[in-house]
């Protein structure tokens, strides 16, 4: 076990929330460092935004390109599943400049969570200039989640 002045003294976080990921994302972050992911042997820097109730209107209201929004929770099994397919798509080349995702936590954000009317989690809430256009919820595939986002990104705005 890590004792918890170790992971204070390199500005990890030590509470109980953090840990939910279990002891092998314990080491992956030990490893790469908080603001870094690890993927098989590499670390690679997480493209994904984590959004919060103060900087909602900044990073997808106002955002130029259009936004994925992942509502979700640390005790959700379904968000657990789908986090590592996010962190897929926000690398794919086809997606740069073209796509932003980010990641607002139910549990710490209520007002934003509200006014959006968010229910049940996973959910996905595609933005563009601020209004939702396309909304997906549950846990799904790689495949489903890019043929969404194709379908929806290539459409005309109305």
């Amino acid at each position: 076990m890590i004792p918890f002045n170790t992971l204070s003294q390199r500005g990890l976080p030590t509470n109980k929330r953090f840990f939910w990921g279990g002891y092998r994302s314990l080491q992956a972050v030990l490893s790469c460092g908080p603001d870094r992911q690890k993927r098989g042997n590499e670390c690679f820097m997480s493209s994904i935004t984590e959004l919060s109730d103060s900087n909602f209107e900044k990073e997808v209201s106002k955002a130029t390109l259009p936004v994925l929004v992942d509502y979700w929770a640390g005790w959700c099994t379904p968000c657990r599943k789908i986090a590592p397919i996010l962190e897929e798509i926000a690398g794919m080349e086809k997606y740069q400049g073209v796509l932003k995702i980010g990641k607002l936590d139910v549990e710490n954000n209520n007002e934003t969570t509200t006014k959006y009317g968010v229910r049940s989690i996973p959910t996905l809430a595609l933005f563009r200039d601020g209004e939702i256009i396309a909304t997906k919820i549950g846990s799904m595939s790689k495949p489903v989640l890019e043929e969404f986002l194709d379908t929806h990104l290539n459409s005309d705005p109305a």
